[in-house]
């Protein structure tokens, strides 16, 4: 109890709140660009903390960490164009949701999951951080290779309709994921003497690609009118709604936590896993 009262100590000054307020703006604004991630963002901020108090140049990070994270759902929404990797699967179910007017029930459904998943990850983290350090730490070659086969089969699984095309979505990802510098010995692979290869293919662009080129593509195919407008309509989300998405949410929060806590895995493992 003595730890939360410095925290709660430190924590509560002017200064801190409108660091971690503008590091919030800050990160939804970069994580909503396709292109530009939350570790970016981080990155470009961190010369400036320099000169900052230690709490209050702790806080501003994290806030673009947070924001961030969050932002990439809004371009994924709006206009099927993942700001972030993690944010692929916001895509699936959040565009379509625009598409039929409810957009703003979809940012907002995006919002209060952020935010309750963010939580209870900090709340583990305070709690039971040695524990999953622990389980992280036992994770050797066998259990990478059933944890990247799980997750294959979770892809393949995704392709509803046609297993076989599900399958051939994996293989192509897997074929992808080659290209680069092999890790163990450095040698190059699939690079065909392009040295930009070397640092094997970028999530994002490739992100970029599969969803937003074709979406142009069709635009342009059918000469229709967009299917969204620049202001977010609809409906927004009720509690009630929100209360029948809890288990979900909770659910969804503590897999996260989970795979996060997994040495080489991360927010966009995650993401597709829950999902």
């Amino acid at each position: 109890m003595e730890n939360f009262s410095e925290v709660i100590e430190l924590f509560f000054s002017l200064d801190n709140f409108i660091a971690i307020a503008m590091g919030v703006v800050i990160g939804v604004v970069v994580g909503s660009i396709p292109g530009l991630t939350a570790t970016m963002a981080v990155a470009l901020a961190l010369p400036f903390t320099f000169s900052m108090q230690p709490v209050a140049a702790i806080l501003l990070l994290v806030g673009i960490y947070k924001g961030g994270m969050y932002g990439g759902s809004i371009t994924a929404i709006l206009i099927r164009t993942p700001g972030s990797p993690a944010s692929a699967c916001t895509l699936l179910d959040g565009y379509p949701m625009a598409q039929q007017g409810h957009a703003k029930k979809a940012l907002k459904t995006a919002l209060y999951s952020s935010v309750i998943a963010d939580f209870i990850s900090n709340i583990a983290l305070i709690f039971f951080a040695a524990y999953l350090a622990k389980i992280a730490l036992n994770f050797g070659a066998p259990e990478f290779f059933w944890l990247i086969c799980f997750s294959l089969t979770i892809i393949i699984s995704l392709a509803s309709g046609s297993m076989i095309k599900g399958l051939m979505a994996a293989l192509l990802g897997i074929l992808l994921s080659l290209v680069g510098l092999d890790e163990v010995f450095g040698s190059q692979r699939f690079t065909f003497g392009n040295y930009n290869l070397m640092d094997s293919i970028s999530f994002i662009p490739l992100l970029i690609g599969l969803f937003a080129i074709p979406e142009i593509i069709e635009f342009y195919r059918k000469k229709a009118l967009p299917h969204i407008k620049a202001k977010a309509s609809g409906a927004g989300l009720a509690f009630s709604e929100l209360k029948r998405c809890m288990t979900t949410i909770v659910r969804g929060s503590l897999i996260g936590v989970i795979i996060g806590a997994i040495p080489g895995t991360g927010a966009t493992a995650a993401a597709f896993i829950s999902y």
